[in-house]
């Protein structure tokens, strides 16, 4: 339901795309942990990130911060990585990541 949500809200907003050579965790966790203050002041708002394609080892992985009260994107950014470490491959398993 969370998934459909996001998925949805993403789909009426622009997003500034990053493109990178490697994405590893610690990246995706830096970006993830700037979303923090938006977090704290907001309870309903939540750090998430998901994978929309993933293939030979490239990625395109969307993350930012979702409000769950108004089912709108705060803010975030779409990265396109030509490389993508397992480890980030593997927490998206299931497609949908949220940072606590």
């Amino acid at each position: 339901m969370l998934l459909g949500a996001i998925l949805g809200a993403l789909a009426t907003v622009m997003l500034v795309v990053v493109i990178v050579a490697y994405l590893n965790w610690d990246k995706l966790k830096d970006w993830i942990f700037g979303y923090r203050k938006l977090c704290v002041e907001d309870k309903d708002n939540i750090a998430f990130s998901i994978t929309e394609k993933v293939e030979k080892g490239k990625a395109s992985i969307v993350h930012g911060v979702f409000n769950k009260r108004t089912e709108q994107i705060v803010t975030g950014a779409k990265v396109t990585a030509k490389e993508v470490d397992p480890e980030v491959i593997k927490a998206h398993a299931d497609k949908l990541v949220v940072y606590d």
